[in-house]
């Protein structure tokens, strides 16, 4: 299968997050939802909005 390698890995990295003490992965989140902040698509509440 072509995505195979690609299940593998999520399910590894699931497997090792899942290991780490949850003050770690507070610490990841803390981290990663400030530069999620500088990546992620700038969104206003005009974006929301259907006419």
């Amino acid at each position: 299968m072509a995505g195979e390698w690609q299940y593998t890995a999520l399910k590894t990295l699931s497997k090792l997050v899942c290991t780490l003490p949850y003050s770690t992965i507070l610490s990841i989140g803390a981290s990663l939802g400030p530069l999620y902040r500088l990546v992620g698509k700038n969104r206003s509440n005009e974006d929301y909005i259907t006419s």
